[in-house]
Order: C-alpha cells, then sequence, then structure tokens
C-alpha cells in the first residue's frame, strides 16, 4: 500500500504546483463527477477484500468512489458504473488509483492466460 500513498501524494504535489490562485479563486467550489463502465469480471478485483481497496482509494484520494449495485447493469451488458464524486483533485486521485488497479487485473488476466496457453 506504500505505493498508492506515495501515487496520491505525487498527484497532490502535482495539483499543488498551481496554487497560486488569488483568495477569490480558491473560494469558488468545483465539484467533478467521473463514470466509469467497469466489467462485472473487474468489479471484485478492484473492491478487494470487504471493499479494502475502495476504502484506500477514498482515504488516499478524499473523493466518494462507489460501484452500482450488483442488480444495476447497463442493459443487456454485465457491466457495472463506478462513480467517482469530489473536487477536481480528489477525482483525479480516485480516478488515478482506480485505474491503475485495473491495468494491474489486465496484467494479471494476461499472464494467467498467456500460462494456461502453455
Amino acid at each position: 500500500m506504500d505505493n498508492l500513498a506515495d501515487v496520491a501524494q505525487q498527484l497532490v504535489g502535482l495539483s499543488q504546483l498551481g496554487s497560486t490562485c488569488s483568495s477569490v479563486e480558491k473560494s469558488i467550489k468545483t465539484t467533478v463527477q467521473i463514470q466509469m463502465e467497469i466489467p462485472e469480471m473487474f468489479v471484485n478485483s478492484i473492491m478487494g477484500p470487504q471493499g479494502s481497496n475502495v476504502r484506500d482509494f477514498i482515504q488516499f484520494s478524499g473523493a466518494s468512489i462507489r460501484f452500482s449495485s450488483a442488480n444495476e447493469f447497463i442493459s443487456g451488458q454485465s457491466v457495472r458504473i463506478l462513480t467517482i464524486h469530489g473536487d477536481l483533485n480528489q477525482t483525479q486521485i480516485g480516478y488515478h488509483l482506480v485505474n491503475q488497479k485495473i491495468t494491474q487485473v489486465r496484467s494479471e488476466l494476461a499472464a494467467i492466460n498467456n500460462f494456461q496457453r502453455r
């Protein structure tokens, strides 16, 4: 999990580089919502045991991160909606952490498939 903390800290550091805004700009509250269509086969890996991965993503990003319920599929597809909500920095960090996990899961599945083909 240290890697997760490092990534979140780097992203926060990058977002603070441009923090020379005037006090008026700082007082404007911005909220952003990102929705991702996640194939059902990735959901458990992203969530982690008892939702531990998502809890970590929420803790490190400060964003609200939630999956649609298991019976809320997009019509005819086994895809769940993942919603990330917060200010711009929080949603960027949350998105990056989720996307990093998806990349990891895809790599693991590819390795398994390559091993099974042998």
